[in-house]
């Protein structure tokens, strides 16, 4: 149902909910939606890349801020390029390192979007009633997860009790009743993790987990 929707998606919503600091809802995708343009992106990146225009354009503010964040750096590296030559030479390749990761990290961007492979933020138009359901199943899933945690935890306990103790047992009955116990109880947490691993999955797909 949902990739079903994709048609509907928004990149400005999606923006627009980033800069709340909300992320419930937003899937990254190469398939740009109908409100980013490709000429645009491609062009961003080509000629203020540098800068990190692109990611600024397509919501992935914080990416933007370090490509800023190093071109200022490359700013300051070069008006105090004499000084740090003559009294820095030493710790010359460390200072700027930055520099070479922010361009490396520039042509990779720009590869990605000219083989259309970068990804953007997008928010699809989800129905309220199932963002309640979908609220309302990952509380549950949050539950059950403390749960089974709780559980992990007490069958540890009397594992490890039971082997302390079972030098002190003379009844063979007995210690094969409690190993038998341990035995279905492991057994039981063992499905309730592979139920676990199936909620992620749905999860997932469905799109809960924060991206």
């Amino acid at each position: 149902m949902l990739f079903a929707r994709l048609e509907f998606a928004s990149n400005t919503a999606a923006k627009r909910q980033l800069r709340r600091f909300d992320r419930d809802y937003i899937i990254y995708t190469k398939d740009l939606p109908k409100d980013v343009s490709f000429i645009k992106l491609l062009l961003y990146t080509i000629f203020f890349g540098v800068f990190g225009v692109h990611y600024y354009y397509v919501g992935k503010y914080f990416k933007g801020f370090l490509m800023s964040l190093s071109f200022v750096y490359l700013i300051l590296c070069t008006v105090f390029n004499a000084y740090i030559m003559n009294n820095l030479e030493a710790y010359s390749s460390l200072i700027f390192f930055p520099i070479g990761v922010a361009a490396l990290s520039w042509i990779v961007s720009l590869t990605l979007v000219i083989s259309k492979k970068f990804k953007v933020p997008i928010l699809v138009d989800i129905p309220k009633d199932v963002q309640d359901d979908l609220k309302a199943k990952k509380e549950d899933f949050q539950k059950f997860s403390q749960e089974l945690k709780a559980e992990n935890e007490k069958l540890r306990q009397e594992q490890t009790g039971g082997m302390e103790d079972v030098s002190d047992v003379k009844n063979d009955d007995v210690v094969k009743s409690q190993v038998a116990e341990k035995c279905v109880k492991s057994e039981k947490i063992s499905k309730s993790k592979k139920n676990v691993d199936s909620f992620k999955i749905i999860e997932k797909v469905l799109g809960i987990k924060k991206k």
